[in-house]
């Protein structure tokens, strides 16, 4: 119970984040002056894949890690969608796709190891 709500509020946490992240864009790249308030689109890449393998890795212990993976999924297609429709509401749909990437590969690597586990624990050996 303790490792599935800090996942979920570590998840929500990084949503936040990514929001407001979407609030700061990189205003250097298309000719305008970098403010106070801006961060390069690289830092917050950064901050956000940094957000995404912690936020992984505090998943890694969920029981069933193809729920997850499902949302995080459905998180990318739909941060892809924003961005086409609103992108005039700043790079929302794009630190959620940013975020998201990590989480899903470590997802994915837990459900590769746990099948592998499965399939040698039925592999007869006589």
């Amino acid at each position: 119970m303790k490792y599935r709500l800090s996942g979920e509020i570590a998840y929500l946490l990084g949503i936040a984040i990514a929001i407001v992240l979407s609030f700061f864009p990189d205003t250097s790249s298309n000719g305008g002056t970098v403010s106070s308030f801006s961060l390069d689109y690289y830092t917050s890449t950064v901050i956000l894949v940094v957000l995404g393998l912690v936020i992984g890795l505090v998943n890694f212990w969920v029981k069933d890690p193809i729920k997850l993976l499902t949302v995080t999924i459905g998180l990318m297609v739909a941060g892809q969608y924003l961005d086409a429709i609103a992108s005039s509401y700043g790079y929302f749909g794009s630190n959620l796709v940013i975020m998201s990437a990590p989480i899903a590969f470590i997802l994915c690597l837990k459900i590769l190891i746990e099948r592998a586990r499965m399939g040698s624990d039925s592999v007869d050996t006589a």
